[in-house]
């Protein structure tokens, strides 16, 4: 086995070769000058008869990324003879699962076809939007939940907690994160008063939370509008911390002002993109050894 970084690891795999002890190598990149790009597996990490785990993200950038991971699958497969494993911990094009107007690419299912299309033969994904998402890949897929690192960081941070879902799709990762954490877990409902127009929240059902430390948990944050309104409404309802917990955090300057001014305590984001947003509000987290077990269950090492 051997790990290969392409342009967007997080750091990643050079933390896997170094848990497991399989070579590591980086993959010479260029960029030529009309934009096209061009990856090359050096000599010494491309053995035949070796397999290969390529860790590429895929933010920022997101197009360049997918192009230098479909190229890196094709020049390996060749060299190895083998089908590598992609590892990649943000998909990018994940959050367009279904058609909703006709005529519609479901854009998740185009780019897991397209992976397995190039060569790779197994997949790992960071908290994949929909985890079904992955049926559309035809190889062996997994899912990483984040959960263990999260709940560790989180113990020493809060008393008293209680998470919470700011939408019925992010349910399950609240749940998870709930037994780790050997607490509870509610939904937090969005609705639009028919009177003034507004966005608001509510709990169904309605858990006592003044007082407590409350984790608001999502796979996701980038424009910080609904996270923000969630933070202010808890709040209001006498939460005495509101943590902010996500798996990937592409946070921007002015998403950042809105959690602040609706009153976040802190933000845990895992590292899953090349993009990070350095504040004493923001803590990030390595998934390296929930990654790393999912490689060897792609592998099937157990």
């Amino acid at each position: 086995m051997f790990v290969v970084s392409l342009s967007c690891d997080p750091g990643i795999g050079r933390a896997v070769a170094a848990e497991t002890g399989w070579r590591y190598c980086e993959a010479l990149r260029k960029v030529f000058p009309d934009g096209e790009r061009y990856v090359r597996i050096p000599e010494d990490c491309s053995l035949n008869g070796e397999r290969a785990v390529v860790v590429q993200s895929m933010y920022p950038n997101q197009d360049s990324m997918i192009v230098e991971a479909l190229l890196a699958a094709d020049a390996l497969k060749e060299v190895t003879g083998l089908e590598p494993i992609a590892v990649v911990p943000y998909l990018a094009y994940a959050r367009q699962d279904r058609a909703f107007l006709q005529g519609e690419a479901v854009s998740v299912r185009a780019m897991l076809r397209a992976l397995h299309s190039a060569g790779y033969g197994g997949l790992v994904v960071v908290d994949i939007h929909k985890e079904d998402s992955l049926r559309h890949f035809p190889g062996r897929a997994v899912n990483v939940l984040p959960v263990n690192t999260l709940a560790n960081a989180l113990r020493d941070f809060v008393e008293d907690p209680i998470v919470v879902s700011p939408d019925k799709g992010a349910a399950k990762r609240a749940e998870a994160l709930s037994k780790a954490l050997a607490t509870e877990y509610r939904i937090v409902e969005k609705f639009r008063d028919r009177l003034t127009g507004e966005i608001r929240h509510r709990f169904v059902p309605m858990p006592e939370v003044r007082g407590r430390d409350v984790i608001v948990v999502d796979d996701i944050m980038s424009t910080g509008g609904t996270m923000a309104s969630v933070v202010r409404f808890l709040r209001e309802q006498g939460a005495r911390k509101v943590i902010v917990a996500v798996s990937h955090g592409p946070l921007t300057e002015k998403a950042l002002a809105r959690l602040t001014n609706a009153g976040v305590t802190k933000i845990f984001s895992m590292v899953t993109t090349c993009y990070r947003l350095e504040h004493p509000l923001i803590t990030y987290l390595s998934p390296v050894e929930e990654v790393l077990q999912a490689i060897k269950e792609v592998l099937g090492m157990g």
